[in-house]
């Protein structure tokens, strides 16, 4: 596996050079649809990805050139190109953002029972949704964000202009329409160490007709993998920033690795993370997102659903049961989770892939 991430990291280095220059040009000549297709050969290059003709509703491809950060927005048969300021600046806030909702989420800036977000995480949230987002003039749908390198793990989610929309983020564009059907039964297990996984886990196998459980082996959960249309796993998520490949599931038996998806043929075309940091990336060029999530997304699978911070297990069983009973009623995954955060109150979870 580690031959895979150089071959994947030089690539990058020569995608990097060549789109450069193409992204460069394309962003002075003010031409939207150019630097949209540059991003894209780009990205395929280093995910292999193909770049497809399809697009999600509503684009928004994020590009660099150097600390300038632009934005693609594709609707329709409409392409417009928008400059959002410094890639730097967007970063540091997104730190800050992402360090205030792990402490609201550890109960170390809100008394126990209180919910919501705090004044200052919702002040900073403002603030960059009016640098990100509203400058962009969405027009109404579901959103598909194709972020540039550490903006993978920006809550997208909770920006006010994105709040209770259907949110997904993907690689590529190409990543963001590869849907494939849920067939098969949904398969769930709990880790250890967590006081509400049994419950979150009855609860999810209860709500659907084909719901099962299975124990939480790894010999099960990769059986499981191999049949199901959709695998829920709630067990603690940890995530490697220096050696994603080395991010792992704990279950009862010990952690299963990222790189051990990689021998895996199939895997279901939904996959549900209830864990912490699970969707998690380190993005060394765009394209590439290593970790948990976007190895799923790696070996096939549409959308993965995956907390993006810490988040308490009692919280994410109250969210996940709400997600898989609208999931059940026909709710597509994007829609799905972004009700069930606004019903709930649960912030932390993203959907990536095809929303």
């Amino acid at each position: 596996m580690k031959r895979l991430a150089d071959e994947r990291w030089r690539a990058s280095r020569v995608a990097e050079d060549i789109a450069t220059l193409g992204l460069e040009l394309a962003i002075r000549q003010q031409s939207a649809d150019k630097v949209l297709l540059w991003s894209e050969r780009w990205r395929a290059l280093v995910s292999g990805a193909e770049p497809v003709a399809e697009r999600p509703e509503v684009l928004v491809e994020l590009v660099r050139d150097q600390d300038a950060l632009h934005a693609v927005v594709a609707h329709h048969d409409r392409i417009s190109l928008h400059g959002l300021g410094s890639l730097s600046a967007v970063t540091e806030a997104m730190v800050r953002i992402r360090y205030n909702l792990r402490r609201r989420n550890l109960r170390d800036t809100r008394p126990e029972g209180e919910e919501g977000l705090s004044s200052g995480l919702l002040r900073e949230l403002s603030a960059l949704d009016e640098a990100l987002i509203r400058p962009l003039g969405l027009p109404p749908g579901a959103v598909s964000v194709v972020p540039t390198v550490a903006l993978h793990s920006l809550p997208w989610s909770l920006l006010p202009s994105l709040r209770g929309r259907a949110v997904s983020v993907a690689p590529s564009a190409a990543l963001a329409v590869a849907r494939q059907e849920a067939g098969g039964p949904v398969v769930a297990l709990a880790g250890p160490d967590l006081a509400h996984a049994e419950e979150e886990v009855t609860a999810v196998v209860g709500v659907h007709e084909k719901g099962e459980r299975v124990p939480a082996t790894r010999g099960a959960l990769l059986e499981a993998l191999g049949r199901a249309g959709i695998v829920h796993i709630a067990a603690h998520g940890i995530f490697s920033g220096r050696r994603p490949m080395m991010s792992s599931i704990l279950l009862d038996d010990g952690p299963l690795l990222v790189h051990e998806f990689f021998r895996l043929t199939r895997v279901p075309p939904l996959v549900v993370l209830s864990s912490c940091d699970a969707g998690m990336a380190s993005a060394p060029a765009d394209g590439a997102a290593f970790g948990l999530a976007g190895a799923f997304l790696d070996r096939g699978a549409s959308t993965v659903i995956a907390g993006i911070v810490p988040v308490r297990d009692d919280e994410a069983a109250r969210l996940m049961v709400e997600f898989h009973r609208l999931l059940a009623q026909g709710e597509p995954p994007a829609q799905a989770l972004a009700a069930a955060a606004t019903t709930t109150d649960v912030p932390g979870f993203a959907c990536f892939g095809t929303g």
